[in-house]
């Protein structure tokens, strides 16, 4: 008797199980918010719903399903929480069934995680590789380490490393307290890249001239404005001294010092900073802060 069965050749790779989903475009039509124009999103310095701001210009031809698949990510990343199809759809401007098919996409790769409960969606684990690829480039010796820590507990310090990237700067790693009232930063989180003690040290080692400088320091804000002769002045006095001091100027109620880490080829890899509130040291325990900052860079600037 002839079976219904197909037989399979010895040979024969099965195919891979195609993942379920409780939902299809087809089952599942919310009504998409009009997509924004095209030319808008590629010109645009800032997409709005996921807070990302592009310090590049963009390249002559933008693959729109890789723009659409890393703004999904932001998107997640930012708020945190778990969200829907339709929600993930309308906040953005992608259209249902193209944003279905990414997600379903980054379930698969496993950047992205999809809870049948709630029909909704969150980052996946697959994330966590590639993070810890990027913070592994980044990770300071044990002994640089341990002198931050130590640093931080003894002045009572929050310190931060940044990264120059673009025209921002880029929070790359933090070293708290153990005080109970300390100031706490987000890794990941950006400033304008003249702005602040960090943005002091740069302008001063900027290649650019003067009056490019003015041009950038007039789009800063500040929490106690300064006029630019003033910020010129410390600039300068950076480039001197080696270390920079913002106090209360760029955030009301604290004072930062920060001191550059330099590449073999003298140019400014990092900055290196001591959050404080305002008020908590004189200026002579901010020099002793400055003094061993500047110890720690240098031994932070062989591995860079």
């Amino acid at each position: 008797m002839r079976s219904n069965e197909t037989a399979r050749m010895p040979n024969e790779i099965p195919a891979r199980p195609e993942l379920t989903w409780p939902h299809s475009p087809k089952e599942h039509r919310p009504k998409p918010a009009a997509p924004m124009d095209a030319s808008v999103r590629e010109t645009s310095p800032r997409d709005v719903a996921t807070g990302h701001e592009h310090t590049r210009p963009p390249p002559p031809t933008i693959v729109r399903p890789v723009s659409n698949a890393a703004s999904i990510l932001r998107l997640l990343s930012r708020t945190g929480a778990p969200a829907t199809l339709t929600q993930i759809s309308r906040e953005l401007g992608i259209n249902v069934s193209t944003c279905f098919n990414i997600l379903r996409t980054l379930v698969w790769e496993e950047f992205v995680e999809f809870e049948p409960t709630t029909k909704c969606y969150s980052l996946g684990f697959g994330m966590i590789p590639l993070v810890q690829g990027i913070l592994a480039g980044e990770a300071a010796s044990p002994v640089v380490k341990e002198r931050l820590h130590q640093l931080a507990n003894s002045y009572r310090l929050t310190i931060t490393v940044w990264r120059p990237t673009g025209d921002r700067l880029v929070l790359i790693a933090v070293v708290d307290n153990h005080a109970d009232l300390r100031i706490q930063m987000r890794l990941g989180q950006k400033l304008p890249l003249l702005a602040g003690a960090s943005g002091r040290i740069i302008a001063g080692r900027l290649d650019v001239d003067k009056d490019e400088v003015k041009r950038r320091f007039a789009k800063l804000k500040w929490a106690r404005p300064i006029s630019f002769d003033r910020y010129w002045r410390d600039a300068q006095l950076a480039v001197e001294r080696g270390w920079a001091v913002d106090d209360g100027v760029r955030l009301a109620g604290m004072t930062t010092v920060s001191v550059p880490v330099l590449n073999h080829q003298g140019g400014i890899a990092r900055t290196l900073s001591a959050a404080m509130f305002r008020g908590q040291h004189d200026e002579r325990a901010q020099h002793r802060i400055a003094a061993d900052l500047l110890k720690i860079s240098q031994q932070m600037s062989v591995s860079l």
